[in-house]
């Protein structure tokens, strides 16, 4: 469907994720959690950028604790790869996560955070 998105073929330990950005109310209690700074691919290169600066088609990468604060699309993740969306949307069960799109909408899909 239209939420799908070829799999790029290198391949890490991190997950990789390209930017989506959505109009989202955050909830203030979210907002103290947030780290300033996220790991972004620009001119071939991994560098720490304010994700306040993160736009729409930047890649991010993320590992095992991080808190993002962007949605984003999946596009490589380890097979146990799962998230959690507490402070969010208060939900304290964790979603398995893949790089294949698993539901028409967009926010249901298990390539989407």
């Amino acid at each position: 469907g239209g939420n799908a998105i070829p799999t790029p073929g290198e391949s890490t330990t991190s997950s990789k994720f390209s930017c989506n950005l959505f109009a989202k109310p955050v909830d203030p209690v979210f907002l103290q959690y947030l780290p300033k700074v996220g790991r972004v691919l620009k001119n071939g290169t991994w560098i720490a950028l304010d994700y306040g600066s993160i736009v729409r088609g930047d890649l991010v990468k993320v590992k095992s604790g991080d808190i993002v604060p962007v949605d984003m699309r999946i596009i490589e993740c380890t097979r146990d790869m799962q998230v959690e969306g507490f402070l969010i949307n208060g939900n304290p069960d964790s979603r398995q996560c893949s790089v294949e799109a698993t539901h028409e909408d967009v926010f249901e899909s298990c390539n989407m955070v």
